[in-house]
């Protein structure tokens, strides 16, 4: 439910109910209706929240918080169940909501960003 997801995001950003109302520029009381189930955001506040509780407006609108991994837990979980790249891939690409973002970012990735076959290695290892 709505009211979960804003509680829950909020609790793993280590914010008060206080704290994400003046960050969303809403009355605190406002808030505390949404995280109280009384009352719902309008959709042209769903955007500023979601970006204050580090979650995707998706998240919100459908009160469902999605499991994230870190990048080493990713990597791991990817290679334990040997998905084939083909698959990752088309995978992928249904969950990208803006692609062109995507490639914009990728395009414009500094060789710091990469990492070679060594640290992909040692990342795994140490997980």
């Amino acid at each position: 439910m709505l009211k979960d997801v804003l509680k829950d995001a909020r609790h793993r950003k280590g914010l008060k109910q206080e704290d994400v109302a003046n960050l969303v520029k809403v009355a605190k009381q406002t808030y505390l209706k949404w995280e109280n189930g009384t009352t719902e955001p309008k959709a042209s506040q769903v955007k500023d929240l979601a970006l204050v509780l580090g979650i995707t407006p998706n998240e919100i609108c459908s009160g469902k918080l999605y499991k994230r991994y870190s990048l080493e837990d990713f990597i791991y979980e990817l290679t334990k169940i040997q998905a084939r790249r083909e698959l990752e891939t088309l995978k992928s690409w249904k969950h990208i909501q803006d692609h062109e973002r995507f490639f914009h970012d990728l395009d414009n990735e500094t060789e710091e960003d990469h990492l070679d076959g060594r640290e992909v290695y040692d990342l795994l290892r140490n997980s």
